[in-house]
């Protein structure tokens, strides 16, 4: 998996997660790859939501449970 797809597969858990919590759209986001193979599976979390933000973190995980990626957003409601 090339690090495009694994960030895009990041942005794209990361964007279904913040928008059940409200209609939100993208202000930034940060992310850091550091390894290489196919992501098994995405973990989000929210981390904190504000009247009028959402703060996400996300981590790419390979089968064997490595790290593969992880990243950082701010949505605004």
């Amino acid at each position: 998996m090339s690090d495009a797809e694994l960030s895009a597969r990041l942005v794209e858990a990361m964007g279904v997660a913040a928008s059940q919590e409200a209609p939100a759209t993208l202000v930034s986001m940060t992310i850091e790859v550091v390894g290489q193979g196919a992501a098994e599976r995405v973990e989000t979390k929210l981390v904190r939501k504000t009247r009028t933000l959402i703060f996400m973190s996300a981590e790419a995980l390979a089968a064997e449970g490595d790290l593969l990626a992880s990243a950082s957003a701010v949505y605004k409601v």
